[in-house]
């Protein structure tokens, strides 16, 4: 009786499962490649690059084309998993309708919410078509080599004269009058963020994927190593910050008897990175400035605008606005917009109001919702770590976003956000299928 009632539930388990795709193989062949140009997000050069269209314009409808054409008999299993992969960013979503209804403005909270349920429909979409974790990080390998073949044709181009870049693209500069590769007249910033985002997934391939050749872990390895150079070409610090919780990670993945190695093989990166520091001194200069900068902050009697100083400068008014609004904040629009909200700030620096938001996550949720804001997007990450954890590839999606949400936004971005949801719910749904191959 136990042992007919224990096949019963395991039938049950079977048809409640969601079955692969089983028609034109070229049609998966075509949505797979869609789903999994995701790199495509951070750089302006490539099609659907430097904004949320990889979502709103390719991913996300024709995750919903496909799920309405072909997954009619497995809607309630497929709305189901697709529901229990959003749950964590509800508490996020449920803060930020809170804050918008109280302040009655929109904010960004169409962007964020519509990032949810695209991501979603990917999630369900990469189920059913069977994406795997190998696939996805062949794409960031290609990737990394994209975006370094970018980068390059930025930096040459200004080295050969500004009448060698592409016409109507934004230059970035360096405080010493270097250019920063963008991908094409993006944000430098956001340029490096999704590169290391890709480098760390290429190098976590070598070391977790088991369906790959020595020969393509070494191929991702140096793909790992053109994202790495990305990141210095544009000239952004925070990126590098992400490095850290790489190699804990990758230590951890590690067998016992290969940690010595790879503690080896990473010191040897560290110290050929340093070296390339010393090559490359538009880029070593300005680590070097970072500390001057926080130190000019601290010891002169007024604010001097520099980058890491204004960013110390906009974290004081943001703490400064949960001391004035603690429940709610100051519905953050513009630094303008909180001087005439909130009196008691006083006169905001004139070179701070060119700026839209606080390169901080959480100081960025406390100006605009208060703790409202903040719990709501603690509780989100506490929800994501969990579903991360033991999980090296979602593990390294959430870490590095949490790094580069220390100097930048991630939550309240539209492209950074966009990147992150759609590899969250790549990777989620291929650790899924690659458990059931």
């Amino acid at each position: 009786m136990e042992r007919s009632l224990l096949s019963a539930n395991q039938m049950a388990g079977k048809l409640n499962e969601i079955r692969p795709y089983e028609g034109s193989s070229w049609l998966r062949g075509f949505l797979l490649v869609c789903l999994c140009c995701y790199p495509v997000i951070g750089a302006r050069y490539l099609p659907f690059g430097d904004s949320g269209r990889y979502m709103s314009v390719l991913a996300g409808p024709l995750s919903l084309l496909f799920l309405l054409t072909t997954g009619a008999r497995q809607w309630r299993t497929v709305l189901g998993e697709a529901l229990r992969w959003a749950l964590p960013f509800l508490p996020f979503l449920a803060a930020y309708t809170i804050v918008v209804l109280w302040y009655g403005r929109a904010f960004d909270y169409s962007s964020v919410l519509t990032r949810v349920l695209y991501g979603a429909l990917i999630f369900a979409a990469a189920r059913m078509l069977g994406v795997r974790v190998r696939h996805l990080v062949w794409a960031a390998a290609i990737g990394c080599v994209l975006y370094l073949g970018a980068a390059l044709v930025e930096v040459i181009g200004f080295k050969l004269g500004h009448s060698m870049l592409p016409a109507g693209r934004a230059v970035y500069m360096t405080e010493n009058g270097q250019l920063r590769a963008s991908g094409g007249g993006g944000n430098p910033i956001h340029f490096s963020d999704v590169a290391m985002w890709l480098v760390g997934i290429s190098v976590l391939g070598a070391v977790c994927v088991k369906q790959i050749g020595t020969g393509i872990r070494w191929g991702l390895l140096a793909a790992a190593t053109a994202g790495l150079l990305v990141c210095v070409l544009s000239g952004s610090r925070g990126a590098l910050v992400a490095l850290l919780p790489l190699l804990v990670l990758v230590l951890i993945q590690m067998p016992k008897r290969r940690r010595p190695l790879a503690l080896g093989l990473s010191l040897s990166v560290i110290l050929a990175s340093a070296c390339l520091l010393i090559l490359y001194p538009p880029f070593s200069e300005r680590l070097w400035l970072a500390w001057l900068e926080v130190k000019r902050y601290y010891t002169e009697p007024v604010f001097t605008y520099s980058s890491v100083g204004a960013r110390l400068e906009m974290w004081r008014i943001a703490l400064r606005v949960m001391q004035e609004s603690p429940l709610f904040g100051g519905g953050f629009v513009s630094y303008p917009q909180l001087m005439k909200d909130i009196p008691a700030l006083g006169p905001i620096a004139p070179s701070l109001l060119q700026h839209a938001h606080l390169h901080n996550d959480l100081m960025q949720s406390m100006a605009l919702g208060g703790a409202v804001l903040f719990l709501g997007q603690l509780m989100t990450l506490a929800g994501l770590t969990r579903r991360a954890f033991a999980q090296p590839f979602l593990m390294w999606i959430l870490l590095a976003g949490l790094s580069f949400s220390l100097t930048d936004l991630v939550f309240h971005n539209n492209m950074i956000f966009t990147f992150f949801v759609a590899t969250w719910a790549l990777f989620s749904a291929a650790k899924v299928n690659d458990e059931g191959q």
